[in-house]
């Protein structure tokens, strides 16, 4: 698993809590990065591609991308003005509970395809394009009402998550989309699991195929080996809880199905660049950084 990836300091203007912006920097065109902070990136052209995670997407007019704290990244565009995007810090929002379950959707699913004549579709659209509408007006309360269509925008694309992904669908499927269905049921498996001692044969038996054979699917479909994926899911784990607890780094090492500190501490800057402890650090000093101006994604 090689990752080229460095920490990306976010910092927001004048003590708001949202950047926007229309351009992405070249210093972060096409090379992997992650920061501690939410990013919804909307495309404005056909062929840009964002790499989340490991999971490659290219993108089309109005797909969407969101990120989330402590996601591995890279962005390749077809101009630098061929986004639109916002950061802002998720713990804002950690105390509505619903934003847990949209956020775990997320975490399997951060692309949002547009849908032509779809209306909720659109709508979604529309709200992310009214929040850069209220960002650039004059309008008095500002702040206040781009909380508000904030809001608005996560509660139509909980729903939006929750239609388009149910959990389960009994309609007849080619072979080849049966199988992309298996390996994304295998992935969120391995999810949900990743804190346990799960087995490659364990995810196997999940989908009802041979060890080998899913190995072999599991690698050609994920580009990672189960190794890999199961390590990465553990990082972001890890991540999150380093992020919004402070647990002890050990504690939250075995927490994450880490059978040694050491083990734990290797993995974690192999994926993130970093040590935990240096990665709390920075999360820390991000979020008692004073005001200014913002820096290009």
């Amino acid at each position: 698993m090689q990752l080229y990836e460095h920490y990306e300091k976010l910092v927001f203007q004048d003590g708001q809590k949202l950047n926007f912006s229309h351009y992405i920097s070249a210093d972060y065109a096409n090379k992997s990065h992650w920061h501690p902070f939410a990013e919804m990136l909307l495309s404005l052209a056909d062929g840009n591609e964002v790499c989340v995670n490991f999971t490659n997407y290219r993108l089309k007019v109005n797909d969407l991308v969101i990120l989330q704290p402590g996601d591995l990244h890279s962005i390749n565009y077809v101009s630098e003005d061929s986004f639109l995007i916002i950061q802002f810090p998720l713990t804002s929002f950690s105390s509505f509970k619903e934003i847990e379950t949209i956020t775990r959707i997320l975490g399997r699913y951060p692309c949002i395809p547009y849908e032509a004549r779809n209306a909720d579709s659109d709508y979604l659209i529309f709200l992310f394009k009214s929040l850069f509408t209220i960002y650039e007006s004059n309008e008095s309360f500002k702040e206040l009402m781009l909380a508000s269509k904030l809001m608005q925008f996560f509660a139509s694309l909980g729903y939006q998550l929750l239609a388009t992904h149910p959990g389960s669908d009994t309609e007849s499927v080619s072979e080849q989309s049966r199988t992309a269905k298996l390996i994304a049921q295998a992935c969120m498996y391995i999810s949900d699991n990743c804190t346990s001692q799960i087995t490659l044969e364990d995810a196997a038996r999940h989908i009802g195929i041979s060890k080998s054979y899913f190995s072999h699917l599991f690698k050609d479909y994920t580009e990672m080996t189960f190794i890999d994926y199961l390590t990465s899911e553990r990082i972001r784990k890890a991540g999150s809880l380093l992020a919004s607890s402070r647990h002890k780094i050990i504690d939250i090492a075995f927490e994450c199905g880490f059978t040694s500190i050491s083990s734990f501490n290797r993995a974690f800057r192999k994926v993130k660049g970093i040590s935990p402890t240096e990665f709390r650090e920075k999360l820390v000093q991000d979020e008692m950084m004073p005001a200014s101006r913002p820096n290009p994604l």
